[in-house]
């Protein structure tokens, strides 16, 4: 697995569990503990993170929901939204998609489109 796709999954997980430890991670992903600790400091050295002892945290306690919780309410108007938003771009534009749930939608609706480039912050768009 690419670091980069793995350390996707780190941080997907980080936002469901708010802590991960290294020895965990390191089996969950079937790396070492030294490559799960190499991938939290790019992640650290990134701001999206913070290091802790044997483990790596959120960044901040946050009151808001799970981005999978987010994604579900509401998914049939974040649906209609989505194919609506599709149907205005011709097959290879070129697009900037920001991170939410909303988009996250769009984005899958783009999938069926040809020579589209996408540029994005998202983890889950990326």
């Amino acid at each position: 697995m690419y670091p980069s796709i793995r350390q996707s999954k780190m941080l997907y997980r980080l936002r469901l569990q708010l802590f991960c430890n290294i020895t965990e991670l390191a089996g969950v992903f079937s790396v070492s503990d030294e490559t799960v600790c190499r991938d939290v400091r790019q992640l650290a050295e990134m701001h999206l993170v913070r290091k802790v002892h044997r483990g790596v945290a959120t960044l901040h306690e946050t009151m808001e929901s799970p981005f999978q919780k987010r994604i579900a309410e509401q998914h049939e108007e974040k649906h209609q939204i989505a194919e609506i938003c599709s149907e205005l771009f011709p097959d290879g534009t070129t697009l900037m998609l920001d991170c939410g749930n909303t988009i996250s939608y769009v984005a899958r609706s783009l999938a069926k489109h040809k020579d589209l480039r996408l540029i994005t912050n998202s983890t889950d768009i990326a």
